[in-house]
């Protein structure tokens, strides 16, 4: 008995000298055939800082960790990171050490990874670092029994994020907070792998925002056909947003494309999966929201994708009769009713475009109402608007959660059409703009940091004809000053759409014009550094007690004024008439007469506010 107890002590103790040395009896050479197959395998400057072995943290398998690793592109992209991980995890089965090789993964995880994928204008890919496979890279590697194979069970990336930038076709697609893990035997022919996923998205494409920071949630099972490159959604739910879909269908890739197949749809019909849509940033929380009607997503994606071509497409959202309420606001969205479809029937960019049949809601006894069609999307949009009702802008923050840096207000009507593209209003052709209807606001209130008083309209109306809008009254207050003002505006779809100044010539009627009241407070910047590093130095602006004239920089306009009283500081100049050209931040005075001490002046000449310090001629 003593005899068996002190061999199996020999054994035990063998056995943990085993596993002490091992981690430093093979790291050397792991690590050496590590380096030889990433070498052997791609065009690209792999390196990292540490590498430990271990055969505690996932035994029976060994684990071998490649810290702080990265992936430095070589030419075209020299010197660009694809790739760095704090931690790359291989696990890989014991014997393998005591053979020597080859050595195979079968679990991977990447944990705190940054992707950097970019494709250039010429549409050469960073991510293009494979050599190609040759008989005499074959032999190196078979060679010495050190070879590096990936016969993964599992595999999971953790905390990561990944940014896609392609010039060529001026997509951007940033994926933050991403986590993802995978189940399936990658040896077979033919397997099945379950996935979860989770991550936040932003998408744009061609300067248009369509994703921004939406959350989404993948819980999938593939069928994979590894042979053929195809793989079959079987079971999977996913949320986008908090917008559940179901898809089935396969994704197939190609020798020189890629093969979709896949229809979705929403597996509810409850009208909160509208509310999903929207990022949670701006629908906030939707626990409590009581909701009536249905919304429902049915969407087909079916084609080719290659240099020339997109999938064929068709997805409607419908919803109808349909209405919400969050808990903590007093106004209800009633009698909603929406019908439009995403269409793509020729597999061409060029020819996928938007319809919005149908958009109706209600607030109170307001009633609003649009339709419209938008094409050619992605070269210049062709847009063709109709919007029919009043709004209270007051409800709207009253009955949905919004997030806005100015306070909604006024009533505002509008029966009007309009027909554009966008190239004609960055080009400023207004001529291509058809416009036909009427709109106004009345009782609204405008404030901004450039005028120091609340602007008040009491009622504006405009008359849209063709590619003019005239401006057939305006009632306006702020501060001692009133002003009617009638006149033309050149571009407002350009200063509405494509952030222009706002052009026109306008005749301005007034009984008191206090330039007091467009007096801007002056301020300074003053640096708050911390005890911590300079990166962290804070600046604020501090009053001076100064005040002075701020012209608006969104202004682009004559106007021919006469004003009974005009006040300034402490002087009051009686019958005042003439123009005042307003263009980048400059007012030009031309022909200005004015009554002051018993007599008349005329004035001529300029003020600029573009500067920090006003300039007068």
């Amino acid at each position: 008995m003593k005899k068996i107890l002190k061999i199996v002590g020999i054994v035990l103790l063998v056995l943990i000298l085993l596993v002490i040395l091992t981690p430093i009896l093979f790291k050397g050479q792991i690590e050496k055939a590590v380096k030889n197959s990433i070498n052997n395998s791609v065009n690209a400057t792999v390196e990292w800082e540490d590498l430990d072995l271990s055969l505690f943290s996932s035994f029976p398998d060994a684990e071998l960790k490649l810290k702080n690793l990265s992936v430095i592109n070589k030419a075209p992209f020299e010197g660009d990171t694809l790739a760095t991980s704090e931690e790359l995890a291989l696990s890989l089965g014991i014997p393998q050490l005591f053979k020597g090789g080859p050595y195979s993964i079968n679990e991977l995880a990447l944990n705190r990874a940054y992707v950097n994928i970019k494709v250039d204008s010429l549409g050469n890919a960073n991510y293009d670092i494979a050599k190609e496979t040759t008989a005499d890279t074959t032999a190196q590697a078979s060679n010495g029994g050190s070879a590096l194979s990936l016969d993964i069970q599992h595999y999971e990336i953790n905390n990561s994020r990944i940014n896609y930038l392609d010039e060529s076709t001026k997509t951007f697609l940033r994926i933050t907070d991403f986590n993802h893990y995978g189940n399936g035997d990658f040896t077979a022919d033919k397997t099945n792998l379950e996935t979860n996923t989770e991550a936040i998205v932003s998408f744009e494409f061609d300067s248009i925002n369509y994703l921004n920071k939406n959350s989404l949630k993948l819980d999938a099972d593939f069928e994979m056909d590894l042979a053929n490159q195809k793989y079959t959604f079987l079971e999977n739910e996913a949320l986008i947003n908090q917008l559940p879909l179901t898809f089935d269908g396969f994704v197939k890739i190609n020798e020189d494309n890629q093969e979709l197949d896949l229809t979705f749809k929403t597996p509810s019909s409850d009208f909160k999966n509208f509310l999903a849509v929207i990022p949670e940033t701006y629908a906030k929380n939707l626990d409590g929201v009581e909701t009536t009607g249905d919304f429902t997503v049915n969407g087909m994606i079916k084609g080719i994708v290659d240099e020339e071509h997109i999938p064929m497409m068709d997805i409607a959202i419908k919803s109808d009769n349909a209405s919400f309420k969050y808990p903590d606001l007093p106004k209800k969205v009633e009698d909603i009713s929406i019908d439009a479809v995403l269409k793509n029937e020729t597999g061409l960019l060029a020819d996928t475009y938007v319809n919005l049949d149908q958009l109706d809601f209600r607030i109170d006894q307001d009633r609003f109402s649009a339709k419209g069609n938008f094409k050619n999307l992605m070269d210049n949009p062709l847009i063709d608007l109709t919007a029919n009702g009043t709004l209270n802008l007051a409800n709207l923050e009253k009955a949905y959660p919004l997030d806005l840096d100015m306070d909604l207000n006024g009533i505002l009507n509008a029966n009007l059409t309009t027909n554009f593209d966008m190239n004609s209003i960055e080009k400023e052709q207004y001529q291509n703009v058809k416009s036909s209807g009427r709109a106004s606001i009345s009782n609204f209130k405008y404030t901004s940091p450039e005028i120091p008083n609340d602007v008040n309209i009491a009622k504006a109306s405009l008359n849209f004809n063709t590619q003019k809008v005239t401006l057939e009254e305006m009632d306006i207050k702020s501060g001692q000053t009133d002003a009617k003002i009638t006149g033309t505006l050149d571009n407002l779809m350009g200063y509405l759409f494509s952030d222009q100044q706002l052009k026109g010539r306008f005749n301005v009627q007034s009984n008191t014009f206090s330039v007091n009241d467009f007096m801007v407070a002056q301020t300074e910047e003053t640096t708050n550094e911390t005890e911590n590093t300079s990166e962290e130095k804070e600046t604020t602006p501090t009053p001076t007690g100064e005040e002075a004239i701020k012209i608006p920089s969104f202004l682009d306009a004559r106007l021919d004024f006469n004003a009974k009283n005009v006040i300034y500081d402490n002087l009051t100049l009686k019958n005042t008439k003439g123009a005042v050209v307003i263009v980048d931040e400059t007012a030009s005075l031309e022909n200005v007469s004015a009554d002051i001490f018993g007599g008349n002046i005329g004035i001529n000449g300029n003020v600029s506010t573009k500067n920090a310090t006003p300039v007068f001629d």
